[in-house]
């Protein structure tokens, strides 16, 4: 698991996308057809199947600075 911390962030509305780079390219790589090959996650948990989740999917209400969310990450 990992922790990741954004102080500063003003109330608002916010989605959040992280992946695993495992060959240290910098980028979340792909196969021929687009679906990532290296773990991934975004807020909200959702995983749609032949596409890349939207904005308004992921998206959550950050009301305070103490406000905690958890994004499963996986292939």
């Amino acid at each position: 698991s990992a922790e990741c911390r954004f102080p500063g962030l003003n109330p608002g509305t916010y989605a959040v996308a992280v992946s695993v780079d495992f060959n240290k390219n910098r980028k979340t790589d792909k196969n021929f057809i687009g679906i990532p090959t290296e773990p991934w996650g975004v807020s909200n948990n959702v995983r749609p199947s032949m596409r890349a989740p939207r904005f308004k999917e992921a998206a959550f209400e950050l009301k305070d600075a103490s406000q905690r969310i958890e994004v499963r990450v996986s292939k």
